[in-house]
């Protein structure tokens, strides 16, 4: 009878055990899981600050926007039921005293939740200096569109 007593409180003690490691590897599976959506969120929120970068570029570089220009807000890139929204805005302005020459472009990446709850944020800027020959070329095609463009630099 006394062993069966201790045979009992044993296999409590060992549940007991089994059941603190389970649950203390369960909260740190649910930190793990939390720290990976966070990452991926953060790489989302990258990339897009890089496209809306390249967007910057591409408006500079066919005079579509002008220094002190804001595209802000763009989120045709959302799918449809997937619980997120990923925006990007681009900022190109004139630093300084540099003028025309010169152009800054910033790309800012937002994914936010259907509560519009920012989950992540980046942020990218380059500075495009001395840009030259801002007036196409007379009666020249440049991007073999059919028609003249205007065009403010070429990246090599």
């Amino acid at each position: 009878m006394k062993k069966n007593g201790q045979a009992l409180i044993f296999v409590f003690f060992l549940l007991l055990l089994v059941g603190i490691l389970s649950s203390s590897l369960s909260a740190l599976w649910r930190s793990q899981i939390n720290i990976r959506a966070q990452e991926r969120s953060g790489i989302i929120a990258f990339y897009l600050a890089q496209a809306a970068v390249e967007r910057g570029k591409v408006e500079v570089l066919y005079g579509y926007w002008l220094a002190g220009a804001t595209i802000a807000n763009q989120n045709d890139l959302d799918t449809a039921g997937d619980g997120f929204q990923f925006l990007y805005d681009v900022i190109i302005t004139s630093p300084g005293t540099a003028g025309a020459n010169s152009r800054d472009i910033t790309g800012i990446g937002r994914v936010l939740d259907l509560n519009n709850t920012e989950i992540a944020r980046r942020q990218a800027q380059i500075i495009i200096d001395n840009i030259e020959d801002t007036v196409a070329p007379v009666n020249e095609d440049d991007d073999l569109s059919g028609t003249v463009v205007s065009w403010s630099w070429q990246e090599t």
